[in-house]
């Protein structure tokens, strides 16, 4: 989940390596046969010791990872509000989960620290040593951290379904993977996954994805952190086969267009939390006061320089194990949109979004069965604060709804583009562009509809626009083509073949405008969520792209009354700052 500009962090030993030095190693991955090795999906409870210790007495010892939220965690130790919280906390660093887990079970310290995902893969080793885990708090959301790398014959999500897929086991990726194939209608069934030891490249170890998928043309795609998907693709673009890319690999989707998925926390052992409730609280509140202090002191980095600076090269020390490692620790934590506490209060009560804890968990749950990481579902449980008590001495305490209102796109800019694509590729303008789609059909003529007979797509919209929520939901119109061809076959004039089409095109446009106005009030009315207008964005299609040219019954007819949504990956310059989930 971690990201890299210049150096790369050894999760075991801590080194950095040169990115010359990792090319060095990509090339070698490339002709070593006996590295980039898959391994065996072993439920987590299966790989560690699952006998239960008593918690060790002394500081509080509270792990923390490579990544851009674990700052603010370093910010509540410089800053003290740990201390003011009466706490006594000393941070250490463990970016092996397996090791986390099994550090918890031996009692060197109650926390876990990880994804949601994560969490939930290690929840089994604590049941089966007879306590259980408890979530206390959200740090981030990641909001471009991540991609999902495809060859080239990969053109959209859903060619994915049945195709193997490289990821690390008990890693950041895993509800991303799943969620993306979940998402274009792969079922359980269908998703193939081959597991690597590592995330990512390392001094003397290349078992991870990234080489795996240079290694082994078999794998379709390879989950992986961001630079390491641009030495795939040849920075971010196309695959050339040189300096460790792989020939016609591409960025499919990364956590930027997919902001609502890898959720970071916190967990404890159950067993310290029915002991030690008030310390857990007291944990919650410090981690929202260290947000704040963050959120201000990157505000004012101009008037504080030095506070800043410190802040980034002691995350850097404790984080990447490499003071000089500033400049990555910048950028994780531009990678990163924290939570805070209106994050958590929407998070842990579902108030106005549908990118909840328990959301989230049913489908971990799903991902985790499917990659045969767990035997069965199951429940973790929330700390379930209250919220108003935690409230006190924070600043920013904005209402769940009046976080999402502003919007996230340039609409102008955003029809401007997409309109320019229709014309330039017309009815080539298709699958290969899109992630997913879901249909709305209409009758003959008619641009008004039923919006309860679509509740179940107008659900899945307001998942994928909440989920994907940095792409574009583009909704496009479409009418049938068969009255235009019966005239042209008839002879009618240019002008009047002219007229009909220009009808067509407006029937279209006004229907994906009456889907698009409809889906906005019904999720806000049926789920009590506000999804952001400036997403959507609406396309007549007119008789451009019918679904069937030639329908030869009444379904193919009919199938082409419909509206579309779509959801597109967009370029940086169509998003309005900050173009991403706020707090």
């Amino acid at each position: 989940m971690s990201t890299w500009t210049q150096v790369y962090h050894n999760y075991n030993t801590k080194r950095v390596l040169t990115l010359c030095a990792t090319a060095i190693l990509f090339a070698l991955a490339s002709v070593s046969n006996s590295w980039a090795q898959a391994i065996p999906a072993v439920p987590l409870e299966q790989a560690v010791r699952t006998q239960l210790k008593p918690i060790q007495t002394g500081p509080l010892q509270v792990p923390v990872i490579f990544w851009g939220g674990d700052v603010a965690t370093k910010l509540a130790d410089i800053d003290g509000y740990f201390k003011a919280e009466r706490l006594d906390v000393k941070l250490y660093s463990q970016d092996d989960f397996k090791q986390q887990v099994q550090d918890a079970l031996d009692g060197k310290t109650p926390f876990v620290r990880g994804t949601l995902a994560m969490v939930k893969a290690g929840q089994k080793a604590f049941q089966a040593a007879g306590t259980d885990l408890v979530v206390i708090y959200q740090l981030t959301w990641s909001t471009g951290a991540d991609a999902m790398t495809v060859r080239d014959l990969i053109k959209k999500p859903s060619d994915l379904c049945g195709k193997p897929i490289a990821l690390q086991l008990y890693g950041p990726h895993m509800d991303f993977a799943a969620n993306v194939l979940a998402s274009a209608g792969c079922s359980p069934a269908q998703m193939n996954f081959k597991f690597y030891k590592e995330l990512t490249v390392k001094t003397a170890n290349v078992d991870n994805p990234v080489a795996g998928f240079q290694r082994d043309a078999t794998l379709a795609a390879a989950m992986a952190i961001v630079p390491d998907a641009n030495t795939l693709t040849s920075g971010g673009k196309v695959g050339t086969g040189a300096e460790g890319s792989v020939k016609g690999a591409r960025i499919l989707v990364t956590t930027k267009d997919a902001p609502g998925i890898v959720a970071d926390v916190y967990a404890v052992r159950k067993d310290w939390y029915d002991a030690n409730r008030d310390r857990a609280n007291a944990f919650t509140h410090a981690l929202m006061r260290a947000d704040e202090g963050l959120r201000d002191l990157r505000a004012n980095q101009a008037s504080q320089q030095a506070k800043y600076r410190q802040l980034i090269s002691e995350s850097a020390t404790l984080l990447a194990g490499a003071p000089q490692a500033t400049g990555d620790i910048e950028a994780l934590i531009g990678d990163a949109t924290f939570a805070g506490y209106t994050g958590n209060v929407q998070f842990f009560t579902g108030a106005g979004t549908t990118r909840s804890f328990k959301n989230l968990q049913d489908e971990i749950n799903s991902a985790l069965v499917a990659m045969k990481l767990m035997s069965a579902p199951a429940t973790l449980a929330a700390a379930n604060w209250d919220y108003t008590a935690l409230a006190k001495d924070l600043k920013y305490v904005t209402p769940a709804a009046a976080a999402t209102a502003a919007p996230k796109f340039d609409e102008r800019k955003a029809a401007a583009a997409v309109e320019k694509s229709y014309s330039a590729e017309l009815n080539s303008f298709s699958e290969a562009q899109w992630l997913f789609e879901v249909e709305v059909l209409f009758p003959p003529n008619a641009a008004e509809f039923n919006p309860a007979q679509y509740a179940k797509q107008f659900a899945q919209v307001a998942k994928l626009s909440q989920t994907y929520g940095g792409a574009l939901m583009v909704v496009e119109g479409h009418s049938d083509p068969m009255r235009y061809s019966q005239a042209q076959t008839s002879g009618a004039a240019r002008e009047e073949l002219t007229a009909i089409s220009q009808a067509a095109k407006n029937l279209s446009l006004q229907r994906a405008e009456t889907v698009r106005n409809a889906i906005i009030d019904y999720v806000r009315s049926s789920m009590s969520v506000t999804l952001n207008r400036s997403q959507f964005t609406v396309a007549g299609r007119g008789l451009e792209a019918p679904r069937f040219k030639t329908p030869q019954n009444e379904t193919e007819w009919k199938a082409n009354m419909r509206v579309v949504f779509r959801v597109k990956r967009v370029d940086a310059e169509l998003t309005s700052f900050p173009g991403a989930i706020k707090k």
